[in-house]
């Protein structure tokens, strides 16, 4: 009984990645799947989400000290804000329900 129930309760935890996730059926998709789980896109995001933060942390400085916030930070700002988007839509495009099945897209 114990062991039965450690199997069902390793099979009912909540998935940390999109790997189980089927290949989507049409072409487009298939594109766009290899798009957005391809390493290159990967460490772009990585990338993005380490300007993102220099973004923040300059922008929050900048306005405890009284200042008016930089225009290029507002302008990086929106970029970023773009490419989340973008990237959440074409990930909720493919993925669909199974978005939500992986505990790592609901930090998206």
């Amino acid at each position: 009984q114990i062991a039965a129930a450690m199997r069902t309760k390793t099979q009912s935890r909540v998935p940390d990645s999109n790997d189980d996730v089927p290949q989507p059926p049409w072409p487009f998709q298939q594109e766009i799947h290899a798009l957005v789980t391809s390493r290159i896109v990967q460490g772009i995001l990585v990338g993005v989400m380490v300007v993102s933060f220099f973004c923040i942390t300059v922008g929050t400085d900048r306005e405890a000290a009284g200042l008016e916030p930089m225009s290029l930070v507002e302008v990086l700002n929106a970029i970023i804000l773009g490419l989340y988007t973008s990237e959440l839509l074409c990930k909720l495009y493919v993925f669909r329900w199974y978005f939500f099945k992986a505990a790592w897209n609901w930090l998206d």
